[in-house]
């Protein structure tokens, strides 16, 4: 089958770009040729900015496509970028594709849509039912292109595929790598709120899996799947499972979230001035929330049991 795959130039997308070929004739679309970090010979490139519909739609034109993976989004707010371009993004996309006769669309939203899970009124993991909160810029305009989608397949008669992905680990993921190697580095760690706060990482190797028995089929169609590791896991026991695994002890402090705001709150007067900082407030608030969700529905289909975060990052620690 033909997969187009944006955002090939990604963590995510190239990894998938690789391991789908194994198997299909992938194309990948990336912004320029420099995005291509490692080329591979089964894979056919195509150059194109999605924002570009015009270029576009004369880059895919005179080629066939059974299935599009779309993985292209804006992650993070920077100059002269907005989260209005992942929805701006996505119909450029479904507009090219609308009349292609495709087979399926793969959307990779996110488990953010559901906003912070509040553990004192959830007593179950929540699944794809539950009313979805978005509360940031970019969980917002994820939500909003889950919908868009719906729309066109249903508009212009093809079958779609959400998967609602949470955090995933790998040593080449940057969140996790940076992680581990500030727990390495430095004998202080700053927790926020403790990181008492619950989150349900990926593995890799389990989102690769997903994607390729998740591809043409046909009892995934227009279904939305939560996709993350089975039970979630307290950040403070995270950072203590990087310690066991690396022979190492850290002191903890605890750093209140309202000081921490407070603090982030004194650097947006420094970024008036010009100048940048790491984190902002909606960022900081995000690595506080809690996960708790409901990964059965997927399980099921596929017949496939996820990786525990502990057993799955004390094998990547371990094989580092």
């Amino acid at each position: 089958m033909n997969i187009l795959i944006t955002g090939s130039n990604g963590f995510l997308g190239s990894y998938l770009s690789n391991y789908l070929s194994k198997w299909h004739n992938v194309i990948s679309l990336v912004r320029s040729r420099k995005d291509i970090s490692i080329h591979n010979d089964n894979v056919q490139y195509i150059i194109c900015d999605l924002r570009n519909k015009e270029l576009l739609m004369n880059k895919l034109d005179k080629i066939d496509l059974d299935v599009v993976i779309h993985l292209a989004a804006i992650t993070k707010n920077r100059i002269n970028s907005s989260f209005n371009e992942n929805i701006v993004i996505t119909k450029n996309l479904l507009d090219c594709i609308k009349d292609k006769k495709i087979k399926q669309f793969v959307y990779t939203s996110t488990c953010g849509v559901y906003g912070d899970v509040d553990l004192n009124k959830v007593k179950e993991p929540i699944d794809e039912d539950y009313q979805c909160y978005p509360n940031y810029d970019y969980t917002i305009s994820k939500f909003r292109c889950e919908k868009i989608l719906k729309n066109y397949a249903n508009q212009y008669s093809f079958n779609y595929t959400t998967l609602r992905l949470s955090v995933i680990y790998d040593m080449k993921t940057c969140p996790f790598s940076e992680l581990l190697n500030f727990v390495k580095s430095t004998k202080i760690i700053p927790l926020i709120n403790s990181g008492k706060n619950y989150i349900q990482p990926i593995s890799i190797s389990d989102v690769k899996r997903v994607f390729r028995l998740i591809v043409n089929n046909s009892e995934s169609f227009n279904e939305t799947f939560n996709l993350s590791g089975p039970k979630p896991i307290r950040f403070v026991n995270l950072i203590r499972l990087m310690e066991n695994e690396l022979g190492l002890k850290r002191y903890k402090i605890n750093i209140p979230l309202k000081f921490a705001l407070f603090i982030l709150g004194l650097s947006g007067l420094v970024e008036l001035l010009g100048f940048k900082t790491i984190f902002n407030k909606d960022k900081l608030k995000r690595v506080c929330e809690n996960s708790y969700y409901n990964t059965s529905k997927i399980e099921d289909l596929l017949n496939i049991k996820m990786e525990s975060p502990n057993e799955g990052i004390r094998n990547i620690i371990r094989n580092s």
